[in-house]
């Protein structure tokens, strides 16, 4: 998912979308993709929206390894906003990553090899989750609430 519109890294994302931001020389989608791809991912789908033309520009001149598609997020904001607007190109189980995600191909690895049911939720305890968002799990460890990015 890289179609957010930055707005806690203004200025840096003005001019540019915040999954381009460079880190050790490329862009944070880039590294992304390549964990992903080490992690036994062979193919993304990019759901773009704000400066959309840098993403497909960057991805025309900086191949990750493994085919990328893009689809556009209308004007409807959030996770499952970008899911939507991805569905006709899902064909099996998939992954969703935020494209402003630093993480390692081990952990996407863990996540697919623990995927069971139908929906597999990887979660992180964080001091302040206004700004990430809020998973309850109950007593079997399953999903018994979430808000995304909540205001309290």
């Amino acid at each position: 998912m890289a179609a957010g519109d930055g707005l806690r890294l203004q200025p840096l994302t003005e001019t540019r979308p915040k999954s381009l931001l460079p880190v050790a020389g490329k862009a944070l989608l880039y590294h992304l993709i390549l964990e992903a791809k080490e992690a036994g991912i062979t193919e993304a789908v990019i759901v773009v929206r704000q400066h959309k033309d840098q993403i497909f520009k960057y991805f025309k001149e900086n191949d990750p390894g493994i085919k990328v598609t893009f689809v556009e997020q209308g004007k409807d904001n959030g996770t499952a906003a970008a899911i939507l607007a991805a569905e006709k190109e899902i064909r099996d189980t998939f992954v969703v990553l935020a494209a402003d995600t630093v993480t390692e191909s081990s952990v996407i690895k863990q996540v697919i090899d623990g995927h069971e049911g139908s929906i597999t939720l990887a979660v992180k305890k964080v001091k302040n989750p206004k700004e990430y968002g809020v998973v309850e799990l109950n007593t079997s460890n399953h999903v018994s609430f979430f808000e995304e990015k909540p205001a309290n």
